[in-house]
Formats: C-alpha cells, structure tokens, sequence
C-alpha cells in the first residue's frame, strides 16, 4: 500500500507530492489533466516501463533532463515500510530500493504488485496474442515462483535458435531438444492456471448476473498430441525458409468464446468491458489466494461505456477486495461511492488538490 507519493518532471506534471489511503482513491479531471500520468507513476515505479509506449523521451517534462519517482509503501506481507525511488534519463534507467541499487526488477515486483486496467481493457479480448500471453504470464510471476526462470530461459534458447535459423546454419537439434524441455514445463503452468482463472471467472459472472455464455480455450502454441520437439523437427524447412521458430509456448494464445448472448445478440463494447475486467479481478483474486499479496489496483477511466448499474457493481468488489485502488474519471458523479469509501484528487494541467 502506498502511503506517500511524490512525482518530478513526468509528463507535464512538474512536481507534486500526494499521501494516498487505503482504499479507494479517485482521481477527476478533465482529458489531458495529468489523471493518466498518475496511474502511469505508480506503473513505472512498480514495473520500471510505462503502459502507453516503450519510449523513454514522451516520460520526461518538456525542457527537462530527467524524471524522478519516489514512493513510501508498505508490502501487504510485512509490517516495514520500504522507499523506492526512480530517475530516467533519456538514455539511463537508475532504481533504488531502500537506499539500495535494485537490479532485479523481479523484486519489486513482488514487494509492489500491481494490477493495471485501462480504458479499453476490451483489447485483452480483442488485441493481439501477445497480450493474453502477457496476462497470463504475469498472474503466473506471481503465483508460482519457478516460473519467471523458466520463462526466461526459454526466451534464451528461442533466441539462439532464431539466431541460428537467421543465418541459415546447421546444428538445431541442441536447441529443440531443450525448447521442447521448458516448453512443457511452461505448458503445465499454463494449463493449470487457466484452469483456476476459468472457474473463477465464471463463478464471477454467475454472481454479477451477467447473461453471457462462455467459453475458454487455452491454444498452447504447437499441435495437440504431439510434443514441441515433433513439430519442430516436422516444420524445420518452414522454420528455414521464414527464418524464425513458428511453434512453441511464445505463440499460445488465449480464446474466449463469448461472441454472442444467450439471446443470439454480438457484446456489446460495455459487456466485453465487464467481461475483460473480470478477468483482471479474478488474476488478482488467485494472487491474493495464493500469495497472500495484495495488489494495488489502477482503473483508468473505470466509468466510461458502462451503465450506472455495472460501475455500481465493479466499485462494490473493488472496495471489498482491494486494499488499495486508484481509479480515474472526468467527474467524481462518475463513480458512484459514498464519500466516506474515498480520498479525492483533483487535478488541471498537471497540478494536484485535495479537495
């Protein structure tokens, strides 16, 4: 839980300093205020990147060299409070954690969970496959500590083999043999997961009422009944002639059949909302079960494309299964919740007030 924070030269926030509570905290102003700003300080500290882009100029203040995060926090698992603190240059990346150089960014990560919705968290249905894979990588970061080194190495030998394939060499039986080892390794992890993820998604939607008929199919990255090290070697002059590895856990993807309603209508853009935030609460409800850590939620733009009913009833399981969350709106009407269940922020052109 973050106790204090304090901006310099992000965006166009020149500085400003804020002592969040627990809870809910809402922060309102019109578009290009800074609200996003805020939501994107507390991503970077917690995962040293930004959620808009990869790079590194748009962060820093017009006119200035450099940025610089700090927070206060208290890990939900310990009673000690702990400082982190972030300076980003155009060119360098400087974190430090407790008046320590952090090298692992895996360690902050676990000490300052986070869980971040967008406005369009529809695109985790709708996007790429490269989202859902990221979705379910990071709810597994949390919840089963080999994973993130066997991810890793994997990338490593599919990043060798890639290299070999690019120069059109010999010699990739080494790396299919042990592509295939991690890969089955991630397949368990990832099936399992789902498994958890799938029941209590659908247990999540039973309780909110909402007439949608689902289906989830977890797409490994390779052919069913057959191992990675099969179709390798069976797609190796493919593989050759596109110059890259075409199967494996880096191409698995997740599908949700929910295309239609129980009366044969298409979602709409506010019910794939409901259905994309589901998943996001029901990953950090795992994590929380499993763990005993507690994320921090970020909800950008909760209200928007939601009726009063459905934002009613998403701030009702945020304020009971978060311990703390920052949402954003244009207009605090926005979010129907008694004043007594939030801290307000209001904020124009990068200036913060509590109101």
């Amino acid at each position: 839980m973050l106790t204090e924070l304090n901006l310099h030269n992000l965006r166009i926030v020149e500085r400003a300093t804020l002592f969040p509570a627990k809870g809910i905290n809402v922060v309102t102003g019109s578009n290009g205020s800074g609200k996003t700003t805020l939501l994107e300080a507390i991503y970077l500290l917690a995962r040293g990147r930004s959620f808009r882009h990869r790079e590194t100029a748009p962060l820093i203040r017009e006119g200035q060299q450099d940025t610089t995060l700090t927070t206060r926090f208290r890990a939900s698992s310990e009673d000690v409070e702990h400082f982190l603190g972030m300076r980003r240059t155009r060119s360098e990346l400087e974190v430090r954690l407790d008046g320590k150089a952090a090298s692992k960014r895996s360690e902050i990560l676990k000490l300052l969970p986070v869980q971040w919705i967008g406005p369009e968290p529809q695109l985790l249905l709708t996007g790429s496959p490269e989202i859902r894979r990221s979705f379910i990588d990071h709810g597994l970061f949390h919840v089963e500590h080999r994973y993130l080194r066997i991810l890793q190495q994997y990338q490593r030998v599919l990043d060798q083999r890639n290299a070999v394939l690019r120069r059109n060499q010999q010699g990739l039986e080494p790396w299919d043999e042990q592509l295939s080892e991690f890969a089955g390794e991630l397949d368990i992890f990832r099936q399992l997961y789902l498994a958890k993820l799938t029941k209590k998604l659908l247990e999540r939607l039973a309780a909110w009422g909402l007439d949608i008929e689902l289906d989830v199919i977890y797409r490994r990255g390779w052919r069913d009944q057959e191992t990675l090290l099969d179709q390798l070697r069976s797609s190796v002059q493919l593989d050759r002639k596109q110059k890259f590895t075409s199967a494996g856990p880096h191409r698995a993807d997740l599908a949700l059949k929910s295309a239609s309603l129980k009366s044969g209508r298409r979602l709409s853009r506010g019910q794939l909302k409901m259905l994309a935030v589901a998943m996001h609460l029901v990953q950090s409800e795992i994590t929380r079960g499993e763990t005993g850590a507690e994320d921090i939620l970020l909800f950008d733009d909760l209200g928007a494309e939601l009726d009063r009913a459905n934002r009613e009833l998403l701030l009702l399981d945020i304020n009971r299964e978060f311990q703390q969350a920052f949402l954003t709106a244009l207009d605090a009407q926005d979010l129907p919740l008694p004043n007594q269940s939030r801290k307000m922020f209001h904020v124009e052109h990068g200036v913060f007030n509590h109101p």
